[in-house]
């Protein structure tokens, strides 16, 4: 079979997912990798948008708004007597100036940016991206320094948010394989009395067991806010219904006179 097919196969049908520890391993990485590809295309979408709004709502909000502060060797500076201090952008995102790191993502109540000592956060329903402000270099930042760095970093921006999105994708590679070594190395625990069955073919098996239930897993986590609870609950007993459908068919016997 060719490798788009095992994948597909390898999200329903079970013959295929036994069959596959016969695959070679540079086929089983391949899938592996590109599972976990599939996955994060979601994540890494929102995430992107997110970034890229942040930075214009960010840009526009220190021209509009008096905000008084500067980024001396990578660390936040303000003048402001009260911290946290919060901005209003809109009705459901503001900007919250946090120096002493009062606030956790966790505790923010809109979307939008918190600026703390040594980074800039994107809040947003379903992604929390931190970035460091060291990426405007070292020295000592005004505002207007800022938004000039903000304009030349708008205009890379597109390969930065490339080279975040393989940073992303390649931690997740590495766990999705150390959490595959895991489960064949249980399974192989639970088989010990087979020995047919190694560890090298239970970790092929498991490779492709975790490709239906990641990306499900990852894109709920993503776009789960975006759809009602009741069309996942249909969508996952439609699934359901499918894969029994697509169970083979026992063949009945013939009775013998």
């Amino acid at each position: 079979m060719r490798f788009f097919t095992w994948f597909l196969k390898s999200l329903y049908h079970r013959q295929s997912i036994l069959a596959s520890r016969f695959r070679q391993t540079i086929h089983i990485l391949g899938h592996v990798c590109f599972t976990i590809f599939v996955a994060l295309i979601p994540y890494c979408l929102v995430l992107s948008v997110s970034i890229w709004s942040g930075i214009t709502l960010i840009e526009q909000t220190l021209v509009e708004e008096d905000i008084d502060f500067s980024i001396t060797q990578g660390v936040l500076q303000t003048s402001v007597e009260s911290t946290p201090s919060v901005l209003e952008l809109n009705e459901s995102h503001q900007i919250i100036i946090d120096p002493t790191n009062e606030l956790t993502v966790d505790r923010l109540d809109y979307q939008g940016i918190l600026l703390q000592e040594q980074s800039v956060v994107f809040h947003t329903a379903n992604v929390n991206q931190a970035l460091s402000y060291t990426l405007l270099g070292e020295g000592v930042f005004t505002k207007t320094d800022i938004l000039e760095k903000l304009s030349d970093i708008k205009s890379f921006l597109p390969i930065l948010l490339v080279i975040i999105s393989i940073i992303v994708l390649s931690v997740m590679i590495g766990l999705a394989f150390l959490g595959i070594s895991l489960l064949a190395f249980v399974g192989r625990f639970l088989q010990r009395r087979n020995p047919s069955i190694t560890y090298v073919h239970l970790w092929k098996i498991a490779a492709h067991t975790i490709t239906l239930p990641v990306i499900l897993f990852a894109w709920i986590i993503v776009i789960g806010d975006f759809i009602p609870l009741l069309l996942w609950i249909g969508l996952v007993v439609a699934l359901y219904c499918y894969l029994i459908i697509r169970l083979p068919q026992k063949k009945k016997s013939r009775k013998t006179a």
